[in-house]
């Protein structure tokens, strides 16, 4: 394994270049150059942060992006792997966040009640009110009907929902680890001829947890466990499969009692304080912010990033649980550091804005509020 010279100037280089893709979130992407092929990543949360929601959302993205870019040819399969919740759980969620339809009208089509959705001609003001955008541009707004039909298009071609969870009828599911893992992709790639473009997985503690109980390996094992997790999939999956893989895990649990405006390390990961070390990218979803069910996102590690994300803010984002979504609110809400809280942006400007991160319209960068952006790890307030 030794890597090759430097190759002659004007040669045919056997190098390929480093290929960045998008996730399709903005709160992500404007932080990172994109995401690579090859590499496993890391998602943490507090608990109820919205992990599972990122994973939805990151999973409809990027099967939303891999249909796009390959309408005609076998596109690339997202594939979100469910080791918590199973699948009749997940499904509305799923399709909520998809079709851009309330969780609560999703259950109805689970009820079989499909004439209770919305037609064309028939709209009514949560219709207008589910698609801004095409409000905003003067676009024409979508029934209900008319959402589910054109989401079910490319979620049908481009994703994939693996459930680990060990529920009826796969009881046995979840229990092999990493190699069982790649096996099931192994199948699903083989059966529907798509590769593998993207894998996320909710998450590594319960994964790891099925992993040692059936295979008798001793609880004190796990933060070794844990801790190798990511570079195993790397290994595994994410190399040879060409995929990039997101591994989600929890905070360890003192960390939920961290200030909303605290930036979290993943050094703080349940179990294991080696949980990213082998990984280039590492996300943090801090504790959500009681007033205003805020809370932000940093990067704790980042091996390469767009070229000015050193003089962002962190992300501040708000779960909507109508689509299952973290909306990106950091315009219209800001860090008050006096009182450790996330605060409407228009407030904190009217009163001031002295002790708020942003206080002004173009929020002001971390480097100007002395935060240390040579290591997105700061010390706690």
């Amino acid at each position: 394994p030794v890597a090759s010279q430097m190759q002659p100037w004007g040669s045919q280089l056997t190098v390929s270049p480093q290929i960045y893709n998008p996730t399709g979130i903005g709160f992500i992407d404007r932080y990172i150059r994109g995401q690579r092929p090859g590499d496993c990543n890391g998602a943490l949360g507090v608990f109820g942060a919205g992990k599972t929601t990122l994973a939805i959302q990151y999973c409809m993205s990027q099967a939303k992006l891999f249909w796009s870019a390959n309408q005609q040819g076998a596109c690339p399969l997202s594939v979100m792997v469910s080791y918590e919740e199973e699948t009749e759980k997940l499904l509305p969620r799923l399709w909520s966040c998809a079709a851009r339809i309330h969780r609560a009208r999703i259950e109805l089509l689970m009820g079989g009640q499909w004439s209770q959705l919305s037609r064309a001609g028939n709209l009514n003001q949560y219709d207008h009110d589910a698609q801004p955008d095409n409000v905003q541009l003067g676009m024409p707004v979508a029934s209900e009907h008319e959402r589910y039909e054109a989401a079910s298009v490319w979620y049908n071609r481009a994703f994939v929902l693996v459930d680990m969870s060990g529920a009826p009828p796969f009881e046995g599911a979840g229990r092999g680890g990493v190699s069982e893992l790649r096996a099931v992709l192994d199948r699903i790639s083989a059966a529907r001829g798509q590769p593998i473009g993207s894998v996320y997985i909710d998450y590594a503690k319960i994964m790891a947890s099925r992993y040692m109980q059936y295979n008798n390996i001793r609880q004190d094992d796990f933060r070794f466990q844990i801790g190798g997790l990511g570079n195993k999939l790397r290994e595994q999956i994410a190399i040879p499969m060409g995929a990039t893989v997101w591994l989600a895990h929890q905070f360890a649990p003192d960390q939920n009692k961290r200030a909303p405006t605290t930036l979290l390390s993943h050094e703080d990961a349940s179990e294991s304080k080696s949980f990213a070390e082998n990984m280039p990218l590492c996300m943090c979803l801090g504790v959500r912010d009681k007033g205003t069910g805020c809370s932000i996102i940093n990067w704790s590690k980042m091996r390469y990033g767009a070229e000015d994300h050193t003089q962002l803010p962190p992300a501040i984002v708000k779960i909507d649980w109508r689509y299952s979504v973290l909306d990106d609110v950091s315009e219209a809400y800001t860090l008050d550091l006096t009182s450790r809280s996330i605060v409407d942006r228009q407030a904190a400007n009217q009163l001031g804005g002295t002790s708020a991160i942003g206080g002004g319209p173009d929020r002001s960068s971390p480097s100007m509020l002395g935060l240390d952006v040579s290591n997105p790890v700061v010390p706690r307030p």
